[in-house]
C-alpha cells in the first residue's frame, strides 16, 4: 500500500524519467505487484535501454507465467554485453529455467 501511496504521490513528477520508472518497478517486483512492475520496467526501457531493467521486466514476465516474453527480456539482456559475470550467469540459469518450464508435467501425467 505505501508503494501504492508513493507512485500517486510522485507520478506527475516522473513520467518522462527512466530512473524514476526503473525504481519504481523494483519496489513494485518486490511487494509482489508484477503486473504493475512490468508496466514500469517496459516506461524505463522505452526512455533508456538498459540490461539490468531487462532482467527486472523477465522476472517480473517470468512470475506472472508470461514465459515467451521473459525470455525475450533476458535475451536482449544477455545480448547486451553489460552484464557482470554474476548477472550473465543469473540470465543464463533464466533461460535454462524457462526452456525446461513447457517441459515440465503436473505429478501423476505419464511421461
Amino acid at each position: 500500500e505505501d508503494t501504492v501511496k508513493l507512485r500517486t504521490r510522485l507520478r506527475p513528477h516522473a513520467a518522462d524519467n527512466a530512473g524514476y520508472q526503473a525504481f519504481l518497478a523494483a519496489l513494485l517486483q518486490r511487494a509482489e505487484q508484477h503486473k504493475k512492475a512490468i508496466e514500469h520496467y517496459q516506461a524505463a526501457l522505452r526512455l533508456a535501454p538498459s540490461a539490468a531493467w531487462q532482467i527486472g521486466v523477465g522476472i517480473s514476465l517470468q512470475a506472472e507465467n508470461r514465459l515467451a516474453e521473459a525470455q525475450e527480456a533476458f535475451g536482449h539482456a544477455k545480448a547486451s554485453n553489460e552484464l557482470a559475470p554474476e548477472l550473465s550467469a543469473f540470465v543464463e540459469q533464466r533461460l535454462r529455467m524457462i526452456k525446461r518450464l513447457p517441459q515440465m508435467q503436473a505429478p501423476g501425467e505419464a511421461k
